[in-house]
């Protein structure tokens, strides 16, 4: 039916739009955010041999780092391949939303607005999913109203298991609309449309069914369900909730108040300290601070315009140098991306976190690759740029995140297990916030661990770090450059 609807010519626009999502993406992409690396660290524990559930804690995304950990083990353990998979599932969505569009409005040229306003979102990389299933879902809706059959039936089942998995909302969201469809379609005999409901529902659960068991296994569904909700709940408030009625895009007198400068109220979570507020409102480009009270303030966006800048994404690839330059400009930025071992893009002298990359190439150089990590700060690019594991099934213990009584007692004998010479934490709240957040692992690095040193801040995100070393470990020498005790030869 869709090539019926389309001709050849808008399906060679779909390729095009695939191919300049892509580029675009892929070329502009200096740096991966921080919290994008929380799904490399995942994806890293599955590299490293750690299972799900059982070896540490799963958020509620299995597939979203599964994706990553395949990209890594076919294209190496860079930031080019996860790069390369988020840009394409992006391109993708871009590139199905133009035939979808073209499809319902009979118009090409809406099908590329509809892909247009996707590539300007400018959405981070690892949001990818979030483009791409509500338009496959709209597809594949589509086709089953078109001819709904227990072939397409079962399309629906695959369609909501694979959404689950990729992130449980997601899921919750598909197999929503999926069973509204399904009833609708059936209505004027309701017997029937309760059938039809029932088969799509038991045929989406035979095949989350091997999933369920393993969650069962190894701790239980129940207790998954917990830490996942917990994870969500500590997300939804940890660095600050957007009260979106008062952004300028959602206000009903929306005028900027400078060109390239929008307000923008924020209401942080409690709790937070002023010196967090200050380095969190500094990391999200935040300014002109103005308090209003308790813990709302008003600040000045300053970098919103420009995050959904076409022009700038298209500078950033090189392509207004011409031919010739954008592709000297790919080629330099690939190399750049493919960089190996990761850490030689990380904290590069007179670079943003010097003094944070030196610690990395620390913990790199004085620790075996079997060694793992623990960062007790929100700081999950250390995995990744150092190669080493996190420790004791948990990516950061700050801001409540795993933080109830059952997560530490399941933490501790973790990390009793394993061989974690060196756990780096905020000098600045470990005996304050750290102790009475997370009084078991406080307790337990007292007595099994030591500092050895402390650096201060670079200012922005990141902490005072201190370096603790484990007491049962035994040094082999010390470190050229930092004087630090080395766990390797």
């Amino acid at each position: 039916m869709l090539v019926q609807v389309m001709g050849r010519t808008q399906w060679v626009a779909a390729w095009a739009v695939f191919a300049f999502a892509f580029a675009l993406r892929l070329l502009s992409e200096d740096y991966l955010q921080n919290d994008h690396f929380m799904h490399l660290a995942w994806s890293r524990q599955l590299l490293a041999g750690d299972v799900p559930v059982r070896d540490f804690l799963d958020p509620g995304m299995p597939l979203s780092y599964l994706a990553s950990a395949v990209a890594q083990r076919l294209l190496g353990p860079t930031e080019f391949a996860e790069v390369l998979l988020c840009s394409a599932g992006l391109a993708l969505a871009a590139a199905l939303s133009f035939v979808l569009g073209t499809r319902l409005s009979g118009s090409a040229w809406l099908g590329l607005l509809a892909a247009a306003l996707q590539v300007v979102m400018a959405p981070r990389l690892y949001a990818y999913p979030r483009l791409l299933i509500p338009v496959v879902a709209l597809w594949v809706f589509g086709a089953y109203a078109g001819r709904p059959d227990v072939w397409r039936r079962w399309l629906l089942a695959v369609l909501g298991v694979v959404a689950f998995l990729f992130r449980h909302d997601y899921g919750i969201a598909v197999a929503a609309g999926a069973l509204v469809l399904v009833g609708t379609l059936h209505r004027p005999h309701w017997r029937v449309a309760l059938r039809q409901v029932a088969s799509c529902a038991g045929m989406a659960l035979l095949l989350l069914l091997p999933w369920l068991l393993f969650w069962q296994m190894h701790g239980g569904i129940a207790s998954y369900l917990r830490g996942g909700v917990s994870f969500a709940v500590a997300d939804r408030v940890v660095g600050g909730t957007w009260d979106l009625g008062r952004r300028p895009w959602f206000s009903r007198q929306p005028p900027p108040l400078t060109p390239r400068r929008w307000e923008v109220g924020v209401r942080w979570a409690d709790g937070m300290t002023e010196a967090e507020i200050r380095a969190a409102a500094t990391s999200l480009q935040l300014v002109d601070a103005r308090h209003e009270a308790d813990q709302t303030w008003r600040y000045l966006l300053a970098a919103a315009a420009e995050l959904g800048s076409i022009g700038r994404v298209l500078a950033a690839t090189g392509w207004p140098l011409g031919p010739s330059g954008a592709m000297a400009h790919a080629r330099e930025h690939i190399r750049d991306l493919r960089l190996e071992p990761p850490i030689e893009r990380f904290g590069r002298p007179g670079a943003q976190r010097h003094a944070l990359g030196k610690v990395a190439r620390y913990v790199r150089d004085c620790t075996r690759p079997s060694d793992r990590l623990m960062v007790t700060w929100f700081a999950p690019e250390l995995y990744f740029y150092t190669e080493r594991p996190f420790a004791a099934g948990v990516t950061f213990l700050d801001k409540g995140f795993f933080s109830s009584e059952r997560d530490q007692r399941l933490a501790v004998p973790r990390l009793d297990s394993q061989t974690v010479p060196i756990i780096l934490v905020a000098v600045d709240r470990y005996d304050g916030t750290f102790r009475s957040t997370y009084p078991f692992v406080h307790d337990y690095l007292n007595r099994s661990y030591r500092l050895v040193a402390e650096f201060g801040s670079e200012g922005g995100s990141d902490p005072p770090v201190g370096v603790l070393v484990s007491r049962r470990a035994t040094a082999e020498g010390v470190h050229q450059t930092m004087g630090l005790p080395c766990f390797r030869s």
